[in-house]
């Protein structure tokens, strides 16, 4: 499977590499967004303007695993849900899984922009 990546041109003037990816919300809607790719990165965690969809998927605080990076440890929620991605031929994968969602809007590193 290929999911086609692209270049995207943030608000700080970096370009980033990022997949448009597609989130099940929690009435079984799929919810558009960008995701940043990050080859380091050991979870896929989502961007707190997400939080208000998604908290009422939160597993249990002591059921969620950790979240941390250089800077330390990043405050969210852990959520059960789908993630999905279209594959190169146009077919939507998901992805059933516990994704993170930042809780503050300053805990991601990348500047997003208005209107996403």
């Amino acid at each position: 499977m290929r999911v086609e990546g692209r270049w995207h041109l943030f608000d700080d003037g970096v370009v980033r590499p990022v997949i448009d990816a597609f989130v099940q919300t929690p009435v079984g809607t799929w919810q558009s967004m960008m995701l940043l790719l990050d080859a380091g990165a050991d979870r896929t965690v989502f961007e707190a303007r997400l939080l208000h969809m998604l908290r009422s998927l939160a597993v249990p605080a002591d059921q969620a695993p950790e979240l941390g990076g250089v800077g330390g440890k990043a405050t969210c929620i852990f959520a059960r849900t789908r993630l999905g991605l279209v594959r190169d031929d146009g077919q939507l994968v998901n992805v059933l899984g516990l994704f993170g969602v930042f809780t503050d809007l300053s805990s991601s590193d990348v500047p997003f922009w208005a209107g996403t």
